[in-house]
């Protein structure tokens, strides 16, 4: 074999490399990750799709991309947990999910602080209500699941002030049952110590975007949406002293400004469906 076609063999296979780098890089597809939760309350396997941070972003005609996987998961909830809006964007492509879900699946609903900043949030609280998806704030819900008692605690965004989320908070943990499993929706994570307070089985926040930039076994995320390097609780499931608080990395694919100036896209971030397979205790 000559120099010249070994040369043109080395280039092909190195552009080939950094084309296959790019793509991973710079992965936009939708990654489903699934997380197991096992629990003595309950009785049979249900399963959980929770969807947050989509900031209106376009999944395709009627968000079929989204909408595929989640149908492909047949849920027993769907949860839809803030900055589903975007005061930055249109509108349209999160209404078409919420259509999408309409009468087909038992959903619900908490603010992030997106909807809050568009302005309108009892508007949108209204417009997804007209949807049949039931809004959460600070109240707690008693649903009952294949024979599992669930209890579904949910709050606005902390955007809605301090004194009225501590008070959701602390109103949606007092309406539990005490043989219920119990879930709390809260878009931000960075009340840490208040959820510990409260004891919840289950505990789901989203709002960091999985730190935007993820380096593989060094870094798990870069920044929080509050512009604090390397974030403790950036996205993934953690352990809260005898709660789990798992943060959806979010669908979004935004390019997100550091202190309104310095553009970062999500790196080795890929837009995350969270699924939730809730199990009986071995």
């Amino acid at each position: 074999m000559g120099k010249s076609r070994k040369g043109i063999i080395i280039l092909i296979i190195l552009i080939l490399f950094v084309v296959f780098l790019f793509l991973k890089v710079f992965d936009r597809r939708i990654n489903t990750v699934h997380y197991d939760i096992e629990n003595s309350r309950i009785q049979e396997d249900i399963k959980i799709v929770y969807i947050s941070d989509l900031h209106s972003t376009d999944f395709g005609e009627n968000q079929r991309k989204v909408i595929e996987k989640l149908e492909r998961e047949e849920p027993d909830l769907v949860l839809l947990w803030g900055d589903i809006f975007d005061d930055m964007e249109p509108s349209h492509k999160a209404v078409e999910l919420l259509d999408q879900l309409k009468g087909k699946y038992k959903t619900y609903f908490v603010s992030g602080n997106h909807e809050f900043n568009t302005g309108r949030v009892k508007e949108i609280k209204e417009m997804v209500r007209e949807k049949g998806i039931h809004v959460l704030e600070g109240e707690t819900l008693a649903l009952e699941i294949k024979n599992t008692k669930i209890d579904l605690s949910g709050t606005d965004d902390n955007l809605v002030g301090e004194s009225r989320y501590k008070e959701q908070l602390k109103n949606a943990a007092e309406q539990r049952r005490e043989e219920a499993f119990s879930i709390l929706l809260t878009h931000q994570p960075k009340n840490i110590d208040l959820f510990r307070e409260y004891h919840y089985d289950l505990i789901l926040a989203g709002h960091n975007h999985g730190g935007q930039v993820r380096i593989p076994f060094l870094v798990d995320g870069l920044f929080s949406r509050e512009e604090r390097f390397f974030p403790k609780y950036s996205g993934g499931e953690y352990d809260l002293e005898g709660s789990k608080l798992i943060i959806g990395r979010g669908l979004n694919r935004k390019t997100y400004k550091i202190r309104q100036k310095y553009p970062v896209p999500r790196i080795f971030n890929p837009p995350e469906l969270v699924v939730i397979h809730l199990k009986p205790d071995k």
